[in-house]
């Protein structure tokens, strides 16, 4: 009876311990889930951060495309046009005598 009652209190100390280790793995483990989520958490908000920084820069070299694409445009346009006098094809202009009164 005593050996019963010595092997029951045994396996209830060794239970108990098994437990108090299992409990200690599960806390270590949810820590580590918690800082592993708070990581991830602030990498997305670097990433969102530079994909916004990003967008701002693209939609600016855009807008910079689109003007020069516009005078690129503008200029193909004036070339095409027959009523377009090239400045460079003018004869130079013929000096007038001065008409001035000179006393």
């Amino acid at each position: 009876r005593a050996r019963m009652l010595e092997d029951a209190q045994s396996a209830l100390v060794s239970t108990q311990l098994e437990k108090a280790r299992h409990e200690a793995r599960c806390k270590a483990a949810q820590k580590n889930l918690e800082e592993v989520q708070k990581t991830r958490a602030r990498e997305k908000e670097r990433a969102d951060s530079e994909t916004s920084r990003l967008e701002v820069e693209l939609q600016r070299v855009k807008n910079q495309l689109a003007v020069a694409q516009s005078k690129v445009d503008t200029a193909d346009r004036a070339a095409e046009d027959p009523a377009r006098v090239d400045v460079k094809l003018q004869d130079p202009p013929v000096k007038q005598p001065c008409n001035c009164v000179v006393s």
